[in-house]
């Protein structure tokens, strides 16, 4: 490793939303910020907004352990600004949001219902000051759960994740207007379990949807491989490509480049450890493999967010248990365009922690949130660090 960095955070003290405790530091390019009660609560994305400030999404729990969406905004050193939780009696979760160019958030996630305990796609609009304009429900008799959304260019949205059906995963699609509206809804998949984890655009004017899957084999993959399903702009199927190899390897996060596209995920196939974290660059073509790339220790490693940076650069946000201090620490790697390591942080304390989301900010840091975790209780974290993934 090229540099261990430890934070010492001080865990569960009853930090409170409503009262705008939180972690320590105020630096303006690098500071870290715990949200939350003794229960479970966790961050699953985070971006920047126009102000400077940040948007969060993930969930909070409460005494009766029972989660709600919940959305934060704060300012550029992480005070918050606003929060808001969504959802009904039962367990709540979000995964993901869009900020609209009138810097509305369309929020996403999934609610458990009332009448049955199965799960529906949760969506909710909310204004930039906090206000929630509607909250919507979608889904079917089976279970569905949403884990990313994306705008759309007439102004809609696109959600993705998996439904249940006939005992196993299918990918689950919904395309919605602005106002909330259900247009069309399709699902994909085989005889077993299929899941979809990420969306992004593609460069045919359609989408790209990343997760895993034990349905479609090729030769010399196991029985769990990643999964790429391109679709065109009415979710009509155009292509597949799977990466993987004699292990389990699972999906996690896409992203669109300028001459292609990125993956991320976890495999057993490949690497030196028990997990390791996996990247795969390919050009707009899926199939079209320009390189793959395994990053860890002997341990477990997951890869969980990937984005390119402005120098073309990737960055990959995980978790790690071969390094760090704990029993699993947050993990980030840079990367260049060929696959090569450029650095490699870890962040964390004796507890666990680990992050869901990554992206890069205005000034060429970094933000990412996740949860640091101690025996039964979770809180959300939010670290900023400067370009150089330093804090100070």
């Amino acid at each position: 490793m090229q540099k261990i960095i430890t934070l010492l955070l001080i865990l569960f003290i009853a930090i409170s939303c409503e009262t705008n405790e939180s972690g320590n530091t105020a630096d303006k390019d690098s500071f870290m910020r715990l949200y939350g009660d003794s229960y479970l609560d966790e961050g699953q994305k985070v971006l920047q907004t126009h102000d400077g400030g940040y948007l969060l999404i993930g969930s909070m729990a409460d005494e009766n352990e029972l989660s709600d969406m919940y959305v934060l905004k704060t300012n550029s050193t992480g005070d918050i600004t606003w929060h808001v939780t969504v959802g009904d009696s039962l367990n709540d979760y979000g995964s993901s949001f869009c900020i609209s160019v009138d810097q509305s958030v369309l929020v996403a996630g999934t609610t458990t219902l009332v009448t049955n305990n199965n799960t529906n796609a949760l969506v909710a609009k909310i204004s930039s000051n906090g206000n929630v304009l509607w909250e919507n429900n979608y889904g079917s008799t089976n279970n569905e759960q949403i884990k990313d959304v994306i705008e759309t260019s007439d102004g809609g949205y696109m959600l993705t994740g998996y439904t249940n059906a006939a005992g196993q995963h299918d990918i689950f699609l919904i395309k919605i207007s602005a106002t909330g509206d259900s247009l069309w809804s399709k699902t994909y998949g085989g005889s077993e379990l299929d899941e979809a984890h990420s969306i992004c655009h593609s460069h045919n004017g359609g989408y790209i949807l990343f997760g895993s899957s034990e349905s479609f084999i090729e030769p010399g993959q196991a029985s769990t491989n990643m999964l790429v399903l391109e679709v065109n702009a009415n979710g009509v199927p155009i292509d597949r490509s799977t990466f993987g190899g004699e292990l389990d390897d699972f999906g996690r996060a896409a992203c669109k480049t300028s001459d292609g596209y990125i993956f991320t995920g976890t495999t057993n196939s490949f690497g030196t450890g028990e997990s390791d974290i996996f990247v795969v660059k390919t050009t707009t073509n899926t199939h079209d493999i320009e390189w793959s790339k395994a990053f860890g220790g002997t341990e477990t490693e997951k890869g969980n967010s990937i984005v390119q940076q402005m120098d073309g650069n990737i960055m990959v946000a995980g978790e790690t248990d071969s390094y760090g201090n704990g029993s699993n620490d947050v993990y980030l790697i840079s990367i260049n365009d060929q696959g090569n390591l450029i650095m490699e942080r870890t962040y964390g304390s004796t507890a666990a922690e680990w992050a869901n989301f990554l992206t890069q900010t205005s000034d060429g840091g970094f933000i990412f949130t996740g949860a640091s975790s101690h025996g039964e209780n979770s809180m959300i974290t939010l670290i900023k660090v400067d370009k150089d993934l330093e804090q100070h």
